[in-house]
């Protein structure tokens, strides 16, 4: 998209020559634009809007894109907002390196209008057409899936051992709040609820005896990969001391905050060490002989502690 220069505010960009990417590093639609314009061989100029210190708000580059949406193109002195249309646009003023074969041209403006519709990034663009068509080659083979797998659905996995092998559902399911089990004194607070979650979900994605602890939506502590709970609980304890000492904040960040284990605790041990850490809730998927005795040991504590009756840990 193109817009008009009245609606430009910060004027020096109306006398940059050449092409002028405004980019941020992290960002999906700016990767697209960088990776295009490498691939078309063009020598850019580039800005970098760190979004992580919302530079996309400062005056000078809302003057230059109002929406304040990253990426944007400055060629010769003409602002170009919207990811897609740039793409577009620099396909259409420099035909040196041609990425939008005309054989294929209804295809790919389809595909950028749905990837508009859905903010899919460009990979599957790169590899349908632009990679064949640069490297030239006809006798490259592109592998259709059919798409991918519903993860909604029972799916199991396989691992070998010693004289046989091991078959177990896959780790794709998720909590349903509503069956989930307050087994403690205390009921947790909606902010522990909120980040217990949150911790959990996070939890599934680590592995391995895996502790998270969390607060305020953000993990503050992980242990993981260890021979018992005990000690991720203090590993995570000690890595939450570690992020308190490099912010500068005087207490560890695992205090106040809450604990998620991907499977049952099977003794107290590793629940005492995650309340001598500070925590305050605890999440974990119970079913231990022991249930009893790490309950107790969470209302001896004053902790919140739910069941999930779900666990993220595979053998």
């Amino acid at each position: 998209m193109l817009l008009d220069h009245s609606d430009i505010q910060t004027k020096e960009v109306l006398n940059w020559k050449g092409f002028n990417l405004l980019h941020f590093a992290g960002s999906a639609c700016s990767q697209k634009l960088r990776i295009f314009l490498n691939l078309k061989e063009i020598d850019w100029i580039s800005h970098h809007i760190d979004l992580t210190k919302n530079e996309q708000f400062d005056s000078w580059y809302l003057g230059i894109n109002p929406r304040g949406l990253v990426p944007t193109l400055v060629h010769n002195g003409n602002v170009h907002i919207e990811s897609n249309d740039i793409m577009q646009y620099i396909e259409s003023v420099n035909t040196d390196v041609v990425l939008f074969p005309n054989e294929h041209i209804n295809e790919i403006i389809e595909s950028l209008e749905y990837e508009d519709s859905l903010h899919i990034d460009l990979r599957t663009l790169t590899f349908r057409f632009i990679v064949p068509h640069k490297l030239g080659k006809k006798n490259l083979r592109l592998l259709s899936t059919g798409g991918l797998s519903d993860t909604s659905e029972i799916s199991y996995i396989m691992k070998t051992v010693t004289g046989g092998f091991l078959v177990q559902t896959n780790d794709n399911t998720v909590i349903n709040q509503k069956e989930v089990k307050v087994v403690s004194k205390r009921k947790p607070t909606d902010q522990e609820l909120e980040d217990l979650y949150f911790a959990f979900t996070v939890a599934k994605h680590v592995k391995s005896n895996a502790i998270v602890y969390a607060k305020n939506g953000a993990t503050v502590g992980i242990g993981a990969g260890q021979m018992n709970r005990l000690d991720s609980s203090r590993i995570a304890a000690r890595k939450s001391e570690d992020a308190a000492t490099a912010a500068g904040e005087s207490s560890p960040l695992a205090v106040e905050s809450v604990v998620a284990s991907d499977a049952f605790f099977p003794f107290a041990d590793g629940l005492i060490a995650a309340a001598e850490a500070g925590v305050t809730a605890i999440i974990q998927p119970g079913g231990s002989i022991r249930d009893e005795e790490v309950i107790q040991a969470a209302d001896d504590a004053g902790l919140a502690m739910i069941f999930t009756g779900l666990r993220h840990f595979n053998h």
